[in-house]
């Protein structure tokens, strides 16, 4: 018998950067993203947008960050029903987060007869055999529809009264770019966690008006943000952010709220668990003074750190005292708290001759038409909760190319009705 040698075939990829080489550079230093472990890639996409963000800001030729072009400004409403008064808050995001409302689907009874099908086949030992999967379907507008649907909250307490609210979200302005997330990532009954199998119809052209924010409106009044001097004497004085961290620590709750925390030595007390050591009780009261008295000391070290990247000395204090003196942290959470930062002082260090930028108190939003055009998506491949392998599908010059690490191939068939994270771009922008 002959033997044929078969001479080696080389494959060529295109010249560029490797998907690996940029996720371990954007990765580095972060303790899931420099791992090779599995990771989600919508908090992927948010810390790539974090660490834009970061390195626009401290550039000193930098006066717009390119993830500025998918920020928007959203509008929560509390309305207390017990009252009729309302509350308005806003907050900058970066993605859509939409839910996937299952009630909605169509065609549910021929789904119910391909599952018992596919589970009698599985009993009895047989491959199941199906010429095409029987999914439920939904459009993507009845997900942006349960998004914007009043949503009831139990037990919300505010200065008006103590009942239930109705909570509102709509967005106030719509960013260049925008990115939705569809939330199949779910917990099944017995809280293991799942992946919804839907197929949403997706629009090539996506108007969002209807989800447009109105407003405080004449007719309503708003929930007072002082309470009375009667409410405010009985409010407990301490932080209980930091009541949390002791109950974790092992401490009971109640005598943390009513004040026998002087009694720490008392093993009533301290039952159970009660701290090992003095050292226990130690970090206890230094905890409980600094509650009282609201002393924190920042780590300088920290603070110059912070303080290198553009940000006030006051920010960088507060950033480290809402994260324990953690810089990382610190510094993670001075991005993803920009309300907050900016509602200090803000001064970063700059030259002379850097290149005059809007302050950064005031925080700047795109707007536009809210009509879109879907310029991408993101699919993840399979049913497992466990492997996150994705693949991306842009659009270009009219035809769809699909992404899959250095592979790339015209596409002539793009499942749009299966992605996870969507682009749509304004459609005023052609």
């Amino acid at each position: 018998m002959k033997t044929h040698i078969v001479p080696d075939v080389k494959i060529q990829y295109q010249q560029g950067i490797k998907p690996s080489m940029f996720k371990s550079l954007i990765g580095r230093g972060h303790p899931e993203f420099s791992t090779k472990r599995q990771q989600d890639a919508v908090e992927f996409l948010l810390h790539l947008i974090n660490i834009t963000e970061r390195h626009t800001r401290v550039h000193p030729k930098s006066t717009v960050s390119p993830a500025e072009s998918f920020k928007f400004r959203v509008e929560e409403r509390l309305q207390c029903l017990s009252s009729g008064k309302v509350r308005y808050t806003h907050r900058p995001e970066y993605n859509l987060p939409v839910p996937v409302p299952l009630e909605t689907a169509s065609h549910m009874e021929e789904v119910r007869l391909y599952n018992e099908q596919k589970k009698a086949a599985m009993a009895a030992g047989q491959q199941f055999k199906s010429d095409d999967i029987v999914r439920p379907k939904i459009t993507l507008q009845s997900c942006l529809e349960a998004l914007v649907c009043p949503e009831e909250v139990q037990n919300f307490y505010s200065t008006a009264i103590s009942g239930k609210t109705t909570e509102t979200l709509k967005y106030q302005t719509t960013p260049d770019f925008l990115w939705i997330q569809l939330r199949k990532f779910t917990l099944a009954e017995d809280w293991s966690p799942v992946k919804l199998d839907v197929a949403v119809e997706i629009p090539q052209i996506l108007d969002l008006s209807f989800m447009k924010a109105s407003g405080q409106q004449p007719d309503e009044i708003l929930i007072p943000d002082q309470v009375t001097a009667a409410d405010a004497a009985a409010e407990p004085p301490f932080d209980m952010a930091i009541v949390e961290s002791l109950t974790e620590m092992g401490f009971p709750l109640r005598p943390l709220l009513n004040g026998s925390w002087k009694n720490l030595d008392d093993p009533d007390f301290l039952a159970p668990p009660p701290p090992s050591s003095a050292s226990g009780r130690k970090i206890f009261r230094k905890f409980w003074s600094q509650c009282l008295t609201g002393t924190f000391k920042p780590d300088e070290e920290g603070v110059a750190m912070l303080q290198s990247m553009g940000f006030s000395r006051s920010q960088c204090v507060k950033a480290l005292k809402n994260t324990d003196n953690n810089v990382e942290r610190a510094a993670n959470w001075i991005f993803s708290h920009p309300d907050e930062i900016n509602s200090d002082d803000f001064t970063p260090v700059v030259s002379a001759s850097t290149v005059s930028a809007p302050s950064a108190s005031e925080p700047t939003f795109t707007d536009g038409p809210p009509v879109y055009e879907l310029a991408a998506f993101i699919s993840h491949m399979g049913t497992s909760t466990s492997v996150w392998l994705y693949v991306c599908h842009i659009e270009r010059d009219g035809r769809w190319v699909i992404f899959n690490d250095e592979k790339v191939a015209v596409s002539e068939n793009p499942p749009f009705e299966l992605g996870y994270l969507y682009l749509y771009r304004r459609s005023s922008m052609n």
